[in-house]
C-alpha cells in the first residue's frame, strides 16, 4: 500500500491517513491507527536520516489481522517528533512507513531491516522523488536485492 502526492495537516491526520489504507486493504481493524497515535505521543518514530527525514510509526498487534507495510510520500511534510527524544523535538517528514505487524517478535528484525535500506541516501531519495506508487516498490524491491 503506497502513495504518493499525500497530504495531511498533522501527525494524527498522517497516522488516520496510513492506518485508513491499511483497513481497506484488510491488514488492519480500522481502529488501528488509534493504537498508533498513541504509541507515537509517548514513543515517536521520526528518524533525521539524510537527505529525508522518515517516521515509522507502530503499535502493538491487537488490531493486526495480517502483516504489512503502508508508504505515504506526502506533498508537504509532516511533523513528527524524533525517535528517542525526551524533548519535544520534530522533524519535517515527507515519508511514513506505517508498520502494522502481527508477530510482536518481528518488530525489532523488520524495523532493523527497514533502517539498513533507508541508511542509502538513493533508497530514501528516490522513495521521496516517487511519482507512482509502483516506482517506491520498484525501488525498495531493488534496494533489498542488494
Amino acid at each position: 500500500m503506497m502513495r504518493v502526492g499525500a497530504q495531511a495537516a498533522n501527525t494524527e491526520e498522517a497516522i488516520k491517513l496510513l492506518g485508513a489504507m491499511m483497513a481497506r486493504e484488510g491488514f488492519v481493524e480500522e481502529a488501528y491507527w488509534e493504537d498508533v497515535y498513541k504509541r507515537e505521543q509517548t514513543f515517536p518514530t521520526g528518524l533525521p536520516t539524510q537527505p529525508v527525514a522518515i517516521a515509522i510509526p507502530h503499535a502493538d498487534p491487537d488490531r493486526v489481522i495480517k502483516s504489512g507495510i503502508a508508504i505515504a510520500v506526502f506533498s508537504q511534510p509532516v511533523k513528527f517528533r524524533i525517535m528517542s527524544s525526551n524533548e519535544p523535538d520534530e522533524l519535517d517528514v515527507p515519508v511514513v512507513l506505517m508498520l502494522a505487524l502481527k508477530d510482536f517478535k518481528q518488530q525489532t528484525a523488520v524495523i532493523r531491516d527497514l533502517l539498513t535500506l533507508i541508511q542509502s541516501k538513493t533508497i530514501i531519495t528516490d522513495i521521496y522523488k516517487a511519482v507512482l506508487p509502483r516506482e517506491i516498490y520498484q525501488v525498495i524491491r531493488q534496494g533489498a536485492g542488494k
